[in-house]
Protein backbone atom coordinates (compact mmCIF):
# COMPACT_ATOMS: atom_id res chain seq x y z
CA UNK A 1 0.00 0.00 0.00
CA UNK A 2 1.28 3.01 -1.27
CA UNK A 3 1.70 5.75 1.76
CA UNK A 4 0.62 9.49 1.48
CA UNK A 5 2.08 12.01 4.05
CA UNK A 6 0.96 15.25 4.44
CA UNK A 7 3.08 15.28 7.54
CA UNK A 8 4.93 18.71 6.10
CA UNK A 9 2.16 20.67 7.27
CA UNK A 10 0.08 18.14 9.99
CA UNK A 11 2.79 17.81 12.29
CA UNK A 12 4.76 21.14 12.62
CA UNK A 13 3.06 22.35 15.85
CA UNK A 14 3.58 20.30 18.74
CA UNK A 15 -0.28 20.87 19.38
CA UNK A 16 -0.85 19.31 16.37
CA UNK A 17 0.67 16.47 17.40
CA UNK A 18 -1.86 14.87 19.86
CA UNK A 19 -5.61 16.94 17.97
CA UNK A 20 -4.91 14.18 15.58
CA UNK A 21 -6.73 11.17 15.33
CA UNK A 22 -5.30 7.28 15.32
CA UNK A 23 -2.33 5.76 17.70
CA UNK A 24 0.66 8.40 19.19
CA UNK A 25 2.86 6.11 21.19
CA UNK A 26 6.16 8.20 23.12
CA UNK A 27 9.10 6.26 22.78
CA UNK A 28 11.88 7.80 25.02
CA UNK A 29 12.66 11.24 23.43
CA UNK A 30 10.59 10.25 20.10
CA UNK A 31 7.14 9.87 19.01
CA UNK A 32 5.12 7.82 16.64
CA UNK A 33 2.35 8.16 15.18
CA UNK A 34 0.15 5.91 13.04
CA UNK A 35 -3.51 6.72 11.26
CA UNK A 36 -5.88 5.56 8.47
CA UNK A 37 -6.33 8.63 6.35
CA UNK A 38 -9.89 9.20 6.24
CA UNK A 39 -9.76 9.98 2.06
CA UNK A 40 -7.32 6.82 0.73
CA UNK A 41 -7.73 4.55 3.55
CA UNK A 42 -3.87 4.57 3.51
CA UNK A 43 -2.02 3.51 6.89
CA UNK A 44 0.15 6.61 7.20
CA UNK A 45 2.72 6.91 10.20
CA UNK A 46 5.55 9.04 11.05
CA UNK A 47 8.17 9.75 13.28
CA UNK A 48 9.42 12.84 15.07
CA UNK A 49 10.91 14.50 18.16
CA UNK A 50 11.34 17.92 19.15
CA UNK A 51 13.97 19.85 20.61
CA UNK A 52 14.15 20.74 24.66
CA UNK A 53 13.04 23.97 24.12
CA UNK A 54 10.47 22.90 21.92
CA UNK A 55 11.54 25.31 19.15
CA UNK A 56 12.74 22.93 16.41
CA UNK A 57 10.87 20.02 15.01
CA UNK A 58 12.93 16.65 13.34
CA UNK A 59 10.18 14.47 11.97
CA UNK A 60 10.58 11.54 9.23
CA UNK A 61 7.64 10.47 6.86
CA UNK A 62 6.33 9.54 3.42
CA UNK A 63 5.93 11.65 0.28
CA UNK A 64 5.27 10.41 -3.01
CA UNK A 65 6.63 6.40 -1.72
CA UNK A 66 10.02 8.00 -0.48
CA UNK A 67 10.89 8.75 2.92
CA UNK A 68 10.94 11.95 3.57
CA UNK A 69 12.57 14.00 6.75
CA UNK A 70 12.15 17.46 7.52
CA UNK A 71 13.36 20.13 10.35
CA UNK A 72 11.62 22.98 10.74
CA UNK A 73 10.74 25.60 14.07
CA UNK A 74 7.99 24.40 15.79
CA UNK A 75 6.50 28.28 15.25
CA UNK A 76 7.08 29.30 11.85
CA UNK A 77 8.82 32.96 10.95
CA UNK A 78 9.27 34.20 8.26
CA UNK A 79 12.83 36.43 10.23
CA UNK A 80 13.82 32.78 11.23
CA UNK A 81 13.20 31.37 7.91
CA UNK A 82 15.80 33.72 5.73
CA UNK A 83 18.80 32.80 7.96
CA UNK A 84 18.24 29.26 6.30
CA UNK A 85 20.69 27.98 3.93
CA UNK A 86 19.84 24.88 1.64
CA UNK A 87 23.32 23.19 3.31
CA UNK A 88 22.97 21.06 6.40
CA UNK A 89 25.64 19.37 7.98
CA UNK A 90 24.76 16.13 10.53
CA UNK A 91 26.32 14.15 12.90
CA UNK A 92 25.27 10.89 14.79
CA UNK A 93 27.28 10.46 17.81
CA UNK A 94 31.24 10.58 16.82
CA UNK A 95 31.00 9.74 13.52
CA UNK A 96 32.29 11.71 10.66
CA UNK A 97 29.76 14.78 9.74
CA UNK A 98 27.89 14.64 6.62
CA UNK A 99 27.31 17.96 4.79
CA UNK A 100 24.65 17.78 2.35
CA UNK A 101 22.24 20.21 0.35
CA UNK A 102 18.33 19.86 1.45
CA UNK A 103 15.30 21.53 -0.32
CA UNK A 104 14.11 24.68 1.08
CA UNK A 105 10.34 24.24 1.66
CA UNK A 106 7.60 26.19 3.47
CA UNK A 107 7.96 24.59 6.38
CA UNK A 108 11.87 24.70 6.74
CA UNK A 109 14.06 21.81 5.16
CA UNK A 110 13.59 18.54 3.76
CA UNK A 111 15.46 16.00 2.87
CA UNK A 112 13.84 12.93 0.71
CA UNK A 113 14.67 9.64 -0.86
CA UNK A 114 17.97 8.07 -0.75
CA UNK A 115 19.83 11.27 1.52
CA UNK A 116 16.43 10.92 3.91
CA UNK A 117 16.97 6.74 4.14
CA UNK A 118 20.68 7.08 4.59
CA UNK A 119 20.34 9.72 7.81
CA UNK A 120 17.39 7.43 9.04
CA UNK A 121 19.98 4.54 9.11
CA UNK A 122 22.64 6.66 10.84
CA UNK A 123 20.15 7.39 13.66
CA UNK A 124 19.02 3.90 14.03
CA UNK A 125 22.64 2.50 14.81
CA UNK A 126 23.04 5.64 16.66
CA UNK A 127 23.22 5.81 20.54
CA UNK A 128 23.22 9.17 21.91
CA UNK A 129 22.25 12.17 19.33
CA UNK A 130 22.45 13.67 16.42
CA UNK A 131 23.80 16.81 15.79
CA UNK A 132 22.35 19.46 12.85
CA UNK A 133 23.50 22.58 11.68
CA UNK A 134 22.30 24.83 9.12
CA UNK A 135 22.02 28.54 8.43
CA UNK A 136 23.99 31.65 7.53
CA UNK A 137 27.41 31.93 8.36
CA UNK A 138 26.26 34.98 10.99
CA UNK A 139 23.10 33.24 11.85
CA UNK A 140 23.85 29.49 11.68
CA UNK A 141 21.41 27.49 13.82
CA UNK A 142 22.84 24.16 15.91
CA UNK A 143 20.37 21.66 17.03
CA UNK A 144 21.17 18.70 19.23
CA UNK A 145 18.42 15.89 19.39
CA UNK A 146 18.24 13.05 21.84
CA UNK A 147 18.39 9.68 20.16
CA UNK A 148 17.08 8.12 22.93
CA UNK A 149 13.50 6.22 21.39
CA UNK A 150 14.25 7.27 17.58
CA UNK A 151 15.44 3.37 16.65
CA UNK A 152 12.02 2.25 17.60
CA UNK A 153 10.02 4.95 16.32
CA UNK A 154 11.83 5.00 12.79
CA UNK A 155 11.48 1.36 12.82
CA UNK A 156 8.19 1.46 13.48
CA UNK A 157 7.00 3.15 10.53
CA UNK A 158 5.49 1.60 7.14
CA UNK A 159 7.58 1.13 4.66
CA UNK A 160 7.55 3.97 2.27
CA UNK A 161 6.08 2.44 -1.10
Amino acid sequence: MRLTVCFLASLLVPSNLTAQEGDTRQIGRWHHTSKIDPITDANVSEAFTIDDDQRWYLGFGCADGDLMVIVAPTVPSENLRRTWSETMTWRVDRNEPVSEKWILVAQGLALQAEGATRLAEAMMQGEERIALRFGRTAQEHTLVLSLDGAREAIGAMNACN
